[in-house]
């Protein structure tokens, strides 16, 4: 592992214009406010979780929805979030993946 500046913004929006078709087929619309989130870590391992929230998030909504990626800056750090509009599911939160879970956020 190699510890270096990663740009959640950078990552998140290459990854929704890749995700685009995917959700059009499942007719969803991907919407991404970016700004900078820079943020110490290993660029393989915050690609990985971008790509697995937005995943879980297209995967885990329905015909017409949404997914909102979003990247910036919270009190001086940064913070990515990723969230849609599926049905929330009737029990906790289901941690094992194979569920939607209500909202990702990262703050690092």
């Amino acid at each position: 592992m190699r510890i270096v500046d990663v740009s959640f913004d950078g990552a998140a929006g290459a990854l929704a214009a890749c995700r685009d078709d995917t959700a059009a087929e499942r007719g969803l619309t991907v919407t991404a406010d970016l700004g900078a989130a820079i943020a110490l870590g290993d660029s393989e391992l915050a690609e990985r979780l971008v790509a697995n929230l937005t995943d879980n998030a297209i995967r885990c909504n329905e015909p017409g929805g949404r997914v909102e990626i979003t990247a910036g800056t919270r009190d001086g750090r940064p913070v990515l979030a990723v969230a849609n509009n599926g049905p929330v599911p009737a029990g906790p939160p289901d941690l094992t993946g194979s569920g939607r879970t209500e909202r990702a956020e990262v703050l690092a």
